[in-house]
């Protein structure tokens, strides 16, 4: 499992926070939490399934959820410290795996995955950001 940096939104207000980190059952053959696949095959799978474990991590000391995370002055001015060192502190109770991966990251697999139909060799996708990058799937 994986941490990726967090957006700032719920670090602007520079107010402390109760970090919560859940984990889903690895053994399943469902997870809620992929989002790759169609949304409608994706229900349709979560629904055939009999039930889903939903896994709490929490601290060494065994309390149901991490201790409350208080910024100090630094990081009541600036949300983007505040979120880094609130992974920092979530990374050190768990055994995640920091990833600098970003949401936009996310979104350009996704139009990768989206390729048109034919032989892989054909394939083309043009990214929309600045770089306006061609990658075929033999680059991949």
């Amino acid at each position: 499992m994986i941490l990726m940096p967090f957006k700032t939104g719920a670090f602007l207000a520079g107010l402390p926070l109760q970090p919560v980190i859940i984990s889903y059952d690895k053994n399943s053959p469902v997870s809620p939490a992929w989002d790759t696949i169609n949304p409608f095959h994706h229900f349709k799978l979560l629904m055939c399934q009999p039930w889903h474990n939903v896994i709490l991590v929490h601290a060494p000391h065994l309390t149901p959820q991490l201790p409350v995370y208080v910024p100090n002055e630094d990081e009541r001015k600036d949300p983007v410290l505040y979120a880094k060192n609130v992974r920092q502190y979530m990374l050190k109770y768990s055994k995640l795996i920091p990833t600098d991966s970003k949401f936009e990251d996310k979104l350009v697999y996704h139009r990768m995955v989206k390729v048109s139909t034919g032989p892989p060799s054909k394939r083309v996708v043009k990214q929309d950001d600045a770089s306006s990058a061609t990658i075929t799937a033999k680059a991949l």
